[in-house]
């Protein structure tokens, strides 16, 4: 058991999971948004491969993976980290009402 309480398979799981909306943000259409305005051209690349996995949809966890994808792929970047932490936060302050819910129900609390 790790430090924060997680089994190994946990983990493990966790991973797979990372790598399905990894795979599934390379697969999907491009998305038409104006949701990333913001994005600078070294993170433009994030912000609309975030949006393929919204317009894509699915459970909540999947949305909190594509939220920690891009919070990841940001910091790969180069971006600031009050930038990050201000796209990750609204992410998932506000996109619930963006993301496709589709196999559980919605998340949008």
């Amino acid at each position: 058991m790790s430090d924060d309480g997680m089994r190994w398979w946990e983990w493990a799981l966790f991973g797979i999971g990372l790598l399905g909306v990894i795979l599934a943000m390379a697969d999907a259409t491009p998305a038409e948004s104006q949701t990333c305005s913001w994005a600078t051209a070294k993170t433009l690349y994030c912000c609309t491969n975030h949006d393929r996995a919204y317009t894509q949809g699915g459970t909540e966890r999947d949305r909190e993976l594509a939220d920690a994808v891009l919070k990841h792929c940001l910091r790969l970047e180069g971006a600031d980290d009050p930038l990050i932490d201000a796209v990750y936060t609204s992410a998932r302050r506000f996109g619930a009402t963006d993301f496709r819910y589709r196999g559980g129900g919605s998340g949008a609390k």
